[in-house]
C-alpha cells in the first residue's frame, strides 16, 4: 500500500498589515521551507491604496529559489482587472494594482516554489507610490501544500 504524506501551512492575518514605504515590507503570512521543497501557495487578500499610487505584491524566498504563478486583482476600478505574472522572488510586480483611493479589492495570488535554501517564503506589500498607506485586512490569508 502506498502511503502519501502531504504537509500543508494555513496562516491568516488577524489584523490589518499597513504600509507607507514603495518598497516591499513583508506580511506575517509566512511560512518555513527546506532547501529542494516545491510548494504550491494560494493567497486571498483584500487591499486597498490610500491614494492613486496604488498596491503592488513580492514574494519573498530563500536565496536560489524559483517561482511561477500569477496575480489577479483589478487596477483603476474594480471591473478593470489585471493579471500578472509572478517569476522571480523579491520583485514586485510591475503594474500597481488597486489604484482607486480607499477603495478595497480583492487580490488572488497563486504561485509554485521550489526553494533554493533553507528560510522562510514570505507574501510582501507595497505602496506604488511613497507615503501613500497600502492596507492589506485582516482575514487575508495563505494556503500553501508541499508537493510529494
Amino acid at each position: 500500500m502506498l502511503k502519501r504524506l502531504r504537509e500543508w501551512v494555513a496562516v491568516a492575518l488577524s489584523s490589518n498589515f499597513t504600509t507607507t514605504a514603495a518598497t516591499a515590507q513583508n506580511t506575517s503570512l509566512t511560512f518555513n521551507v527546506k532547501a529542494g521543497e516545491t510548494w504550491t501557495v494560494t493567497v486571498q487578500a483584500t487591499a486597498q491604496c490610500s491614494s492613486t499610487g496604488g498596491v503592488k505584491w513580492a514574494i519573498a524566498a530563500p536565496t536560489g529559489s524559483t517561482i511561477q504563478g500569477w496575480i489577479y486583482s483589478s487596477t483603476s476600478a474594480i471591473t478593470t482587472l489585471s493579471y500578472q505574472q509572478i517569476t522571480a522572488i523579491n520583485t514586485l510586480n510591475g503594474t500597481a494594482l488597486h489604484t482607486v483611493a480607499t477603495t478595497p479589492g480583492p487580490d488572488v495570488l497563486a504561485f509554485t516554489v521550489v526553494a533554493g535554501a533553507t528560510g522562510a517564503v514570505t507574501v510582501q506589500a507595497a505602496s506604488g507610490t511613497s507615503g501613500q498607506t497600502t492596507t492589506v485586512f485582516s482575514g487575508s490569508s495563505l494556503v500553501a501544500y508541499r508537493s510529494v
